[in-house]
């Protein structure tokens, strides 16, 4: 990364100043990532006599002060070599548009100070309403909706609403108590003075045209009104901050430590730089700053089952019955999934595991990141992963598996990404969403609500989610995570190969292997079945998850079967399924089957 920022400015494609003296006119990196080589020279090095391809980065620069200004992305190579740095463009000057790029702290800073002069005016409004906070305490803070950016491709827009969190800290959020103020900033030019603010809503009532108009409606009374009650401001810390409350009893046996997994001779798992190997399994493990962890050269028993398993998008489509946050659309690649912030010890990793280092490139100081955060720990799975016992026989194969997880904050979202690597050759991807929900107001009399109050659950909820605290609103949203599995089993010769489950008349479950078979042969006492077909598919398409039409989705190689004839394989299984009914084109590929695993 050092070697990349020192070429790009060597050449004047970026500016030297970094931090706090960029502008939206300077030539700045956004980012820097690994550039993944072409497949087929990887393979041709790897397994045949191709040369080796080389390391490779990736760096997206914004050039403000080109003309036009706009977006260049460039390949930087070879980085682990002392020869001198080739820069290649991946685009041409003007083709990406300057107004496409993703939001950043040169925008938002810039943000917060075209909007001092308009606290000013909105301050009456803030501390009367919101528990005599003002702008200076560092108790409110104003957060940006990214998503979408604008209602037009030439169309810049910021939409901002306020929250409170008094003594929030640089990069540490809490969006649990969002307040019902908010606006929109056309940040269009790059000229700050050319901004200007519009569409002022105060608790779902607009838009106006200014702060005046809206601080001028307020005092004549036209609008409805909120007030926190006195001393609110107090109690944000204790309630999302949290820790133990050691004044309220203890669950029976709670002050005992639980149960721990242990190696009794060590690790039974090899890592060597990220190369890991277990019983039979080996892949390299990695990350990307934008999209996160990914696998490479999987392989088990020295035969290869994926060329690559990789994170590529999280997106969020939010729906709530607030200005701030109808239909908020994130993609969260745009924050970079692989900005991550390191392990909570026990919690993240077991006392046993093993932790690799990763590192981003963070484009406030110029500099690379380093931490520890791939975790990789054998784990007991505490029970049989086959066993039968019968007639005095018995056996069974107790279950372990390797874990390699990843943990990765996203202002208030954390998500946890594991790879599971099985004794049998299984393979499994599984993802989780914690950390902390992003809220909107609860208004409790909002007039939309019709009588909504003589409900069974009065006040608690509406179409839109469910009510979470005094003045919060938990909001209805999905995480949808978007996995790019390339399955290579054996070598390239692969088809994607689908088997159905039917039922139906006898006839039909002969006639795809045996056409001259009109009637069920005599042995069938019943003209009903239960049958599979076989579909290899033929050209590139989305497949959607029909719980009413059960099939198995398969990657087989034909040329590589066993003795019995049955070509070797991978089923994928979605372990759950969930189906997007809002989708947008920024993130097609929620249309198709979406499975939460």
């Amino acid at each position: 990364m050092e070697r990349v920022r020192s070429a790009l400015i060597a050449r004047g494609i970026v500016h030297t100043d970094l931090g706090s003296q960029i502008t939206l006119k300077s030539n700045y990196i956004a980012s820097i990532d690994i550039h993944t080589p072409n497949k087929a020279d990887v393979l041709k090095y790897k397994y045949g006599n191709g040369v080796y391809p080389g390391r490779q980065a990736t760096a997206i620069v914004y050039r403000g002060g080109a003309s036009p200004p706009d977006i260049m992305e460039y390949v930087i190579a070879p980085l682990d070599k002392g020869d001198s740095l080739q820069v290649t463009p991946l685009s041409a000057p003007g083709e990406n548009a300057f107004t496409a790029r993703a939001i950043d702290y040169v925008e938002q800073n810039t943000a917060l100070e075209v909007l001092r002069p308009i606290e000013a005016v909105l301050l009456p409004i803030v501390r009367e309403s919101f528990d005599n906070a003002y702008f200076q305490s560092g108790d409110l803070h104003w957060w940006p909706y990214e998503g979408p950016p604008g209602m037009k491709e030439t169309l810049r827009e910021l939409k901002l609403q306020l929250f409170l969190n008094p003594g929030m800290k640089d990069g540490d959020f809490h969006l649990l108590d969002m307040l019902p103020l908010a606006l929109i900033v056309n940040t269009t030019s790059q000229t700050p003075n050319d901004w200007n603010t519009y569409d002022y809503y105060y608790l779902n009532q607009g838009p106006f045209a200014s702060a005046q108009d809206l601080i001028q409606a307020y005092n004549r009374g036209s609008i409805r009104k909120i007030k926190l009650p006195s001393g609110y401001r107090d109690t944000v810390a204790k309630r999302y901050y949290t820790g133990r409350d050691d004044s309220k009893p203890l669950r029976a046996n709670a002050y005992m430590p639980p149960p721990r997994t242990y190696e009794p001779k060590g690790p039974r798992y090899t890592i060597k730089g990220h190369t890991v190997g277990w019983m039979g399994w080996s892949f390299d493990v990695t990350t990307r700053m934008m999209r996160g962890p990914a696998l490479f050269d999987v392989k088990f028993q020295n035969q290869r089952v994926s060329y690559e398993i990789s994170l590529n998008e999280i997106a969020l489509i939010y729906a709530s019955d607030s200005f701030e946050r109808e239909n908020v659309f994130f993609t969260d690649a745009i924050y970079g999934i692989g900005y991550y912030s390191g392990t909570i010890p026990s919690v993240d990793c077991p006392e046993h595991g093993h932790l690799l280092d990763t590192s981003y490139y963070d484009a406030k100081t110029g500099q690379a990141v380093t931490t520890k955060s791939i975790c990789i720990f054998e784990s007991d799975g505490e029970g049989p992963l086959w066993r039968h016992k019968a007639n005095g026989y018995q056996s069974g194969l107790r279950d372990t598996c390797l874990v390699v997880r990843i943990a990765s904050t996203l202002v208030n979202y954390d998500y946890v990404v594991e790879f599971h690597f099985k004794l049998d050759g299984k393979l499994a991807t599984k993802m989780k969403a914690t950390g902390q929900i992003q809220t909107s107001f609860w208004d409790a009399d909002n007039p939309n609500h019709g009588n909504l109050s003589t409900d069974d659950s009065p006040s608690a909820r509406d179409p839109f989610g469910f009510r979470i605290g005094e003045f919060s609103h938990g909001i209805i949203h999905d995480h949808m995570f978007g996995f790019k599995v390339d399955l290579d089993v054996v070598d390239t010769n692969n088809s994607f190969e689908i088997i159905h489950f039917k039922s139906g008349e006898v006839a039909d479950a002969f006639r795809k292997i045996n056409p001259s078979i009109t009637k069920k042969p005599k042995y069938f006492r019943y003209n009903q079945t239960r049958y599979i077909e076989y579909e290899t598919v033929q050209i590139e398409s989305g497949f959607r998850v029909n719980l009413m039409e059960p099939k198995y989705w398969t990657i087989v190689n034909g040329n590589r079967r066993n003795k019995w004839g049955a070509k070797r394989g991978y089923a994928i299984v979605p372990m759950a399924t969930a189906t997007q009914t809002m989708v947008g084109r920024a993130s097609s590929y929620e249309r198709y089957f979406i499975h939460k695993i």
